[in-house]
C-alpha cells in the first residue's frame, strides 16, 4: 500500500510540474502592490517557495506518501525486532516461575515430613556418595545395626500404627542430651516430633532423665485420656570424618569438639581420680575434670555431671581391654540411662492415671559431619500397667539384635548383660529406692493425719 502511494505521488509530482511551470503567475494590483494569487505558498526542502496552489497540493501529497512509506518501514523493522526478541521476552517472563517452582520442589523434597515409597532407599544411595569413608567404617564397626533417621522413623511408625498409636492419642517424650546436635532438622528427634506432635523433655546431660519421678508424673498427666505414651531415650556420640569416636566438628567451628561432652568429661574426671600420677590422658579434651568441674564446692551447682561421674565409675570395669575406650564409655552411658529411665518409669506416681500403654525406644544417637546422623536401636518394647505385659517389638521392627562383641571386646560383662533387660527390670539399689519411697509415703500420711487431728 505504501509502495503504491509513493509511486503515485511521484507520478503526480512529474505530471503536475509542467502545468505549474506553464502557468504564469497572475498579477493583481491591490492597493497599488503586485502580489501572487498563492500568497501563502509551500516552501520546498530546497528552500524554494512554491506559489502555485495546484503544485503545492501535489507536492504535499507526495510528501505525505513518503511519510507513510517511512512509517511502514519503521513498522516492518519493529515487527522484525519483536519476532527476534519474543523468545527472550517469553523466557524472561517464564524464568521466575521456573525458579520458584524449582525451589518449591526442593523445599518439598527436603522437608522432614516428605515421604513416598522407596524414598529411604534413594536417600541411602545418595548418602553413600557424600560420606567420609573412615567415619563410616568406624560407625559400622563400633555401632552395628545403626540406621538413618528417616528409616528409623518409618519403621517405628509402621509398628506403632498397628498397635493403634496416632498423633491424636499419643504424647511423645524424649530423654536425650540437650546438645544442639541432637535436635537438628531432619534427624530422628525432629522427625519423631513432626510425626507424633509435641515433645515432653525428660533428659539432662548425657540423656539421663534428670527430671526424675516428678518429671515422669507430669508427663504422664499430660497424656490424652486413655491415650498412649511413646518415649525415646538415647545417649549420643560423635564420629568425626577420620573415624575418631567421640569427636565432632560443629557448624561454624574450625576446631573439633567432643560429643558427648558430658560423658567424655565425666570419663576424664574418673581417670584423673583413678590415675592421678599418670600424665597421659585417655582422651584429650583440654581438661582432666568433667567439663572443667572438680569435685567439692561445685557439686551443688553441677549436680548432673557429678551424678554421671559417680554412677559411670562402676560401669567402666574392663574398659582397658576394649577396642575403643570412648565407644565403651558410650555403651556404659546407655546402660546408665536405661537403668534410671526404667526405674523412674516404674516408680513415678500416677503414670497410669491417663495412659493405657507405654512404648519405649532406646538406643544410641551417632552424630556425623557428613551423610546425616545414624541411630543404633537397642531396645524397643511396650507394656501396660499389668505386670508381665511387656512385649518386645525389636525383631519385628529392626530384625536381629546386633553383635556388640567387636565394639566392646571379648568376655566383657557389659556385653553379657546388655540385652537382658526389659521395661519391668529393676536396677541397682532397687530395694533401697523402694524403701525410700515407702518411708516418704508413710511420713506424708503421718503429716496428713496430724493436720486432720
Amino acid at each position: 500500500m505504501a509502495m503504491f502511494l509513493a509511486t503515485a505521488a511521484s507520478s503526480l509530482h512529474v505530471h503536475a510540474s509542467a502545468p505549474a511551470r506553464a502557468c504564469a503567475p497572475q498579477m493583481q494590483a491591490q492597493n497599488g502592490v503586485k502580489t501572487t494569487t498563492a500568497q501563502a505558498g509551500v516552501v520546498t526542502p530546497t528552500g524554494r517557495k512554491v506559489e502555485d496552489s495546484d503544485y503545492a497540493r501535489v507536492w504535499q501529497l507526495n510528501r505525505n506518501a513518503n511519510t507513510e512509506l517511512e512509517l511502514y518501514r519503521v513498522q516492518e523493522e519493529f515487527r522484525t525486532l519483536k519476532e527476534r526478541v519474543s523468545p527472550t521476552r517469553r523466557a524472561t517472563f517464564i524464568a521466575p516461575f521456573l525458579v520458584v517452582s524449582a525451589y518449591s520442589g526442593y523445599v518439598a523434597v527436603t522437608a522432614p515430613d516428605f515421604d513416598f515409597p522407596g524414598l529411604d532407599s534413594i536417600k541411602e544411595a545418595v548418602r553413600k556418595l557424600r560420606i567420609d569413608g573412615p567415619a563410616e567404617r568406624a560407625n559400622n564397626l563400633y555401632f552395628p545395626g545403626s540406621l538413618g533417621s528417616s528409616v528409623v522413623d518409618h519403621l517405628v511408625a509402621a509398628t506403632l500404627e498397628k498397635r493403634g498409636y496416632t498423633a491424636g492419642n499419643t504424647l511423645f517424650a524424649t530423654s536425650t542430651c540437650p546438645d544442639e546436635v541432637n535436635t537438628r532438622v531432619g534427624e530422628l528427634t525432629d522427625l519423631l516430633k513432626i510425626r507424633w506432635g509435641e515433645n515432653f523433655g525428660l533428659g539432662g546431660l548425657g540423656g539421663v532423665p534428670f527430671t526424675g519421678k516428678a518429671g515422669f508424673s507430669a508427663y504422664a498427666h499430660h497424656v490424652p485420656d486413655q491415650g498412649k505414651m511413646f518415649i525415646l531415650f538415647a545417649p549420643h556420640v560423635g564420629v568425626e570424618f577420620d573415624g575418631k569416636v567421640g569427636a565432632l566438628r560443629r557448624v561454624n567451628q574450625a576446631d573439633v569438639s567432643t560429643a558427648c561432652g558430658a560423658a567424655i568429661g565425666a570419663y576424664n574426671g574418673i581417670i584423673k581420680d583413678f590415675e592421678k600420677e599418670k600424665k597421659e590422658k585417655a582422651f584429650d579434651v583440654g581438661d582432666d575434670a568433667a567439663y572443667g568441674v572438680v569435685a567439692g564446692l561445685d557439686d551443688a551447682f553441677d549436680a548432673q555431671i557429678q551424678f554421671i561421674k559417680s554412677r559411670l565409675r562402676a560401669r567402666l570395669k574392663g574398659i582397658e581391654d576394649s577396642p575403643d575406650r570412648i565407644t565403651y564409655v558410650t555403651y556404659a552411658m546407655y546402660s546408665l540411662v536405661r537403668e534410671f529411665f526404667i526405674d523412674e518409669l516404674l516408680l513415678a506416681p500416677g503414670v497410669w492415671d491417663f495412659a493405657g500403654e507405654v512404648t519405649v525406644l532406646g538406643g544410641i544417637m551417632i552424630n556425623r559431619g557428613k551423610g546425616g546422623d545414624r541411630f543404633q536401636p537397642l531396645l524397643f518394647q511396650t507394656r501396660t500397667q499389668e505386670a508381665g505385659s511387656t512385649v518386645d517389638l525389636y525383631e519385628q521392627t529392626f530384625g536381629q539384635l546386633p553383635d556388640l562383641t567387636p565394639a566392646l571386646g571379648e568376655g566383657q560383662a557389659l556385653v553379657d548383660e546388655f540385652f537382658d533387660y526389659d521395661l519391668e527390670t529393676t536396677g541397682e539399689r532397687w530395694e533401697e529406692k523402694l524403701k525410700e519411697m515407702q518411708v516418704k509415703e508413710r511420713l506424708m500420711k503421718e503429716r496428713m493425719t496430724r493436720k486432720e487431728a
